[in-house]
């Protein structure tokens, strides 16, 4: 056991984040048995990659291994939903990526020898993540010695864990390597000749001032533009490359909120007052509390302003002993009993002796070992000597265990609460936390502050089960009053009817509804026009109309109707306003359509913002492109319609080399390159994602 926390404690984040556990097989057999949803049909394919298949319990395997990691990592012993839909995106992602760049390994012959692993481990140029693993935390050495040392005690370890995570561990080596193969060999293909490099100079360091008479477009009402279904269409056919969508679904749904009746509400008062009389005679006010309140005693102690309650100045006007309330605050009935007033350090000079413990077995040893530390201080044994002889905290034990001015609330809360609450200056406490025992020792403690602790006797105002099912069965004479597209969309008469658009596949909530995997899925496993079974979520039941289903790729006109009516619009007040434009001399056409002429300067590529009209990257562009005192044709940008004329433009001379361009250009290609390389890969590959069948 020894080597494994060895080897966790070592590798640290490096092996956290990569090395997968052994993951025990009744568990695994556990989330994958037929009980579970996630195989209760008779396809199992999670996904397919250029048509290879995934399979839900190969990728739930990953998934599993990812939680693990994730707990050891994050010191948990569970996840909440939303770590657990983002830890699956994540294996999803790394699993895509995996199989592209195998494929993109074996065509280009990209390996990895034997001998190059052995390079990576125990050779003259280790790998990055050997030499932090394995050098000494006290002098920054790495120790080729200690890998040795550690390849040949890997099987003493009984469970098999140690090797696993070895072997693990030189898979993440490899693939890193591979990768950086990879990459290297991408980088060094990019080569940027000199006319380019000149090209790019010029052209980003290129500048025009202009003066332009410019015609909004707002100046036509919309009301006076026509727009047929076949404008829209040859609209789209004419730009379809701009109108590529992602797949996706569009809802209507009616929502109806679970709320605390008037009844719930009487309820908690008289809970709350029957209860007061309870806390009042109580024997211990902590175990009350627990058994009764919303709400547990933490044993803290605040200031004033720390106490969040609208009674706070009440409480500390009271005397010890007080009961205030009950009071309304936050959704609940509260009761508040002032138990004690001191005063507090705002900091403490402290000091301790870590004892950690990894085992069940080693709880009751550790916690004797701690008491009798902290008796041989109490007696007068050097603490100092005593750090350094059994703390196992490496970033302390070499300064006496010191922790130096402690802030409250910086460690842990048993810490936290030993030092500021319960210890005065020269006081040596056993304290448990996550990583173990701690003998603490407060060095120097003034208080300073005052502060109460108080008990709050809470009842949380929460629909009662007759209360929900009175909002379930509104929910269902909905749904069978409205049980069809046409129906359900003439309910907004009686009913809010609200929308929620771009749902995409892996969504786990959506917008104004919050939290609702199961709506999801049912827009992907369901046709356009089809209303839903009532949903039972957190804190509403919904019903929902699936009105629209836009799949990948080109879109179709019902699908961006809206945008391609403002494109059309925009085109044809462009074709009434250019003509208004014509002439030769910018004044008189500015006076024929009683507007001025207006100036604007150092206009380039990465300045194309004119003031007064707005973004406008095509009409610059073209501009750019014109000598000076050229004068332009009517051109339709995004906020209307210009004519302008170049008065001035500034163009930088040739230089004898372009040694530093061709860098920067180098430099911008290969910023992010792996990302990059990444994103193309998977959009030239035909990937398809159908978890949402299980999830």
């Amino acid at each position: 056991m020894g080597v494994i926390i060895k080897v966790r404690e070592r590798f640290g984040a490096v092996l956290v984040g990569v090395i997968s556990l052994a993951i025990i097989s009744f568990l695994l057999m556990d989330a994958l048995s037929s009980n579970n949803n996630l195989l209760s049909g008779q396809d199992t394919t999670a996904g397919l990659i250029d048509g290879e298949e995934i399979s839900i319990q190969e990728y739930e395997q990953r998934v599993q291994e990812a939680i693990e990691n994730y707990k050891l990592s994050n010191q948990v012993n569970a996840v909440d939903e939303q770590t657990m839909n983002s830890i699956r995106q994540q294996t999803w992602d790394d699993y895509v990526s995996d199989v592209i760049y195998t494929k993109e390994f074996q065509e280009l012959g990209i390996d990895l020898t034997a001998d190059e692993l052995f390079d990576l481990i125990q050779g003259e140029n280790p790998h990055p993540a050997v030499v932090q693993s394995f050098s000494d935390p006290n002098t920054g050495q790495f120790d080729k010695n200690q890998v040795l040392r550690f390849l040949q005690n890997l099987d003493n370890d009984q469970t098999g864990e140690t090797r696993t995570r070895w072997l693990n561990f030189e898979k993440f080596l490899k693939k890193d390597r591979l990768q950086t193969k990879y990459n290297v060999a991408i980088s060094k293909g990019i080569h940027i000749p000199d006319p380019i490099a000149e090209a790019n100079y010029k052209v980003s360091e290129t500048s025009i001032d202009i003066d332009f008479v410019f015609l909004p477009y707002s100046d036509i009402p919309d009301a006076e533009i026509e727009i047929s279904d076949a404008d829209l269409e040859n609209y789209l056919k004419a730009n379809q490359s701009d109108f590529i969508q992602e797949k996706s679904r569009t809802i209507q749904y009616v929502s109806f909120p679970i709320y605390p009746s008037s009844e719930d509400t009487a309820a908690a008062f008289a809970w709350i007052e029957e209860h007061k009389a309870k806390f009042k005679a109580a024997n211990n006010d902590s175990t009350f509390l627990k058994l009764y309140s919303d709400s547990r005693l933490d044993g803290n102690y605040y200031e004033k302003d720390q106490l969040r309650s609208s009674f706070a100045d009440s409480i500390f006007e009271s005397e010890q002993g007080t009961f205030i309330g009950p009071y309304f605050e936050n959704g609940a009935y509260v009761v508040a009993k002032l138990q004690d007033r001191k005063m507090i350090p705002d900091s403490v000079k402290a000091s301790h002796i870590l004892l950690t413990v990894t085992t069940q077995q080693e709880l009751e040893s550790k916690r004797a070992l701690a008491d009798s530390l902290a008796e041989l201080v109490r007696e007068g044994v050097d603490f100092k000597k005593l750090a350094g002889r059994y703390s196992q905290d490496e970033a302390t034990k070499f300064s006496a265990g010191s922790w130096g001015w402690v802030e409250p609330n910086e460690k842990f809360q048993t810490i936290n609460r030993a030092l500021f609450y319960q210890m005065e200056e020269g006081d040596v406490k056993v304290v448990g936390s996550d990583r173990g025992f701690h003998v603490i020792k407060a060095d120097k403690s003034t208080p300073s502050r005052e502060a109460v602790r108080v008990g709050f006797l809470k009842r949380n105002i929460t629909p009662s089960i007759e209360t929900e099912r009175s909002v379930y069965r509104d929910a269902n004479e909905f749904l069978g009053q409205y049980n069809t597209a046409e129906k359900f969309k003439s309910a907004d008469e009686e009913y809010s009817v609200r929308k929620a658009e771009n749902i995409k596949i892996n969504n786990n909530s959506i917008t104004g509804i919050g939290s609702a995997r199961e709506i999801v899925r049912w827009a992907y496993t369901t046709n356009p026009g089809e209303v839903s079974n009532v949903f039972a979520l957190d804190d509403s039941y919904v019903v929902a109309l699936l009105e629209n289903a836009k799949e990948k790729g080109p879109a179709k006109v019902k699908d961006v109707r809206s945008q391609l009516e403002l494109a059309v619009k925009r085109e044809k007040k462009a074709a009434i306003l250019s003509p208004k434009l014509e002439g030769s001399d910018l004044q008189s056409i500015a006076d024929k359509n009683s507007v001025s002429v207006k100036s604007a300067s150092g206009l380039s590529f990465s300045n194309n913002f004119i003031t007064g009209v707005g973004l406008e990257t095509k009409v610059v562009n073209k501009l750019l492109a014109l000598e000076e005192n050229s004068l332009s044709e009517p051109l339709a940008g995004n906020n209307g319609v210009f004519r302008a004329k170049v008065t001035a433009k500034s163009v930088p001379a040739s230089l004898s080399n372009y040694a530093q361009q061709k860098m920067q250009m180098t430099t911008q290609f290969q910023t992010g390159l792996q990302a990059k390389v990444t994103e193309a890969l998977k959009k030239a590959s035909d990937v398809k994602d159908e978890r949402y069948k299980f999830y």
